[in-house]
């Protein structure tokens, strides 16, 4: 919480000052950019309250007065959306003779997402299922995602061992969020356009949020979230932990991917990066998150990528990059041999 005048407000060039009362959730890592707070049309009197209740991410809602733009709250597509029907996974569930409904739930998060349309929410109850779950062609729409996570009020889902977790190949408007993933041998969840290098829209419009990844590879290049010819995506509020080996593997990977944001994350003991961008990779904003011995290169911007992975397909009329507009802004980075490597 901060209070104060405008005589002890934030300064810029001399020119103008603005305090702003407001309410930071406590023991969460609040490294946003302060220059947003300078944005306000109309200054607070002092020591006013801004909230009627305690604060928490993204509740838009206890606003009482005009108020500077909220740099805590992301605008991620499905903000704002519920979902219009629901299907349920449960440990004791059965493929066969379930049909999704609370009482009679699927057994797998494939034969769940099988019946799936535009609005669903897959819920999947707490407990620990197995890994190697293949999705093609997820798609919800701009107003009515598709919804692949736990149920609310549960402890997260547990997804375990395999290769990995999931594999989403070109899915459009979907929301993971509320899983652990631990024990893949390959990648913890992993994402990708099916090799349409050249189409921006192959998988686009993604969210992942509330993940657990953690304690995955088998001591090599393996990623705790792998993800290629991703476009407009979003990585919040997640923990990333121990994921590959010997100096390779990476928290985050993306191999041409672009418009992505990644906040308000934790990473921990990573072995080579703990957010890697490169091959054609652009316009990725990394803010807000937390490095704890993010591993050789906490933040590797740019690599040495395979010409033929390349997302768009490498030009021969204009100059290529690795990765361009890579942001990183706000971020803690505690050990790793270096911070950031471009």
């Amino acid at each position: 919480r901060v209070r104060g005048g405008s005589q002890s407000g934030f300064g810029l060039g001399g020119t103008f000052g603005v305090s702003v009362p407001m309410k930071i959730r406590p023991n969460h890592l609040t490294t946003f950019p302060l220059l947003s707070l300078l944005l306000a049309v109309a200054q607070p009197a002092v020591g006013q309250e801004l909230f009627s209740d305690p604060f928490e991410w993204g509740d838009t809602g206890e606003w009482t007065q005009t108020v500077p733009p909220r740099c805590d709250v992301i605008d991620t597509f499905d903000r704002g959306l519920e979902p219009t029907s629901e299907l349920h996974v449960a440990v004791g569930g059965n493929d066969t003779t379930g049909d999704g409904s609370p009482g009679d739930p699927f057994a797998t998060i494939g034969r769940a997402v099988q019946d799936a349309v535009p609005g669903t929410a897959v819920r999947i109850h707490a407990g620990t299922y197995s890994a190697g779950t293949f999705l093609a062609d997820v798609t919800g729409s701009p107003t009515a995602p598709i919804w692949i996570g736990g149920a609310p009020g549960e402890p997260r889902p547990r997804i375990s061992g395999g290769s990995q977790a999931l594999h989403l190949v070109r899915p459009k408007y979907v929301v993971i969020h509320d899983l652990e993933v631990s024990g893949a041998s390959a990648n913890g969840i992993n994402t990708d356009d099916g090799g349409d290098y050249d189409d921006p829209l192959a998988a686009h419009h993604v969210v992942f949020r509330h993940l657990d990844i953690h304690d995955i590879g088998t001591g090599g290049n393996q990623d705790c979230l792998k993800l290629s010819g991703l476009n407009d995506y979003w990585v919040l509020d997640s923990a990333f932990e121990a994921c590959g080996g010997g100096f390779s593997g990476s928290g985050i990977d993306h191999v041409g991917c672009h418009h992505g944001v990644i906040a308000r994350n934790e990473f921990r003991n990573m072995a080579g990066n703990a957010v890697q961008s490169k091959g054609g990779s652009e316009d990725i904003e990394i803010g807000q998150n937390h490095f704890i011995e993010g591993g050789a290169r906490s933040l590797n911007l740019g690599g040495s990528t395979g010409f033929e992975y390349f997302r768009p397909p490498l030009s021969t009329g204009s100059p290529n990059a690795e990765a361009r507009n890579i942001r990183l802004i706000g971020n803690l980075i505690e050990g790793s041999d270096a911070a950031a490597a471009y």
